[in-house]
């Protein structure tokens, strides 16, 4: 009669089997995480193009807005400055219109509803020392153009 040798054949015991699966998740968890954008609603800023001119008296100044990407900009929470040569935000009226020409609202002080379209503009008075104009709302600056 043969004899046979059993040899003892051991695996990885249950709870150290468990610790490895449940860590090869979080990791799988985490680089997941780490590898999708971070884009959820409301946290994109929308980016808007302003076209200035001057008069050509040179009295005035009209920026229109040309395109709206990344969202709808509600005219509720929008602002809007004029920035010196030396960084300083001008106090003057800023005047939107809508596309027809007529005022949606000015600035500072009137807030109005609806939200900015193509073809409105914004219209000030030009002076020398003006650098730049901007739009923003609560989520950052929303467009940006040089005033020359």
């Amino acid at each position: 009669m043969k004899k046979y040798v059993r040899k003892k054949e051991e695996g990885v015991s249950p709870v150290i089997a468990t610790i490895l699966m449940v860590a090869i998740t979080v990791v799988l968890a985490a680089t997941l995480y780490l590898m999708l954008p971070k884009t959820g609603p409301g946290d994109s800023i929308p980016k808007v193009g302003l076209a200035p001119q001057i008069s050509k008296d040179g009295t005035n100044v009209t920026v229109t807005v040309s395109n709206i990407a990344g969202g709808e900009v509600f005219l509720s929470t929008l602002g809007a400055k004029i920035i010196n040569k030396d960084g300083s935000v001008v106090t003057t009226n800023i005047t939107l219109h809508n596309a027809d020409g007529n005022i949606v609202t000015d600035w500072p002080g009137s807030s109005v509803t609806g939200s900015l379209k193509g073809g409105m503009y914004f219209t000030f008075a030009f002076s020398q020392d003006y650098d730049r104009f901007q739009i923003y709302n609560n989520k950052g600056i929303l467009g940006e153009c040089p005033i020359e």
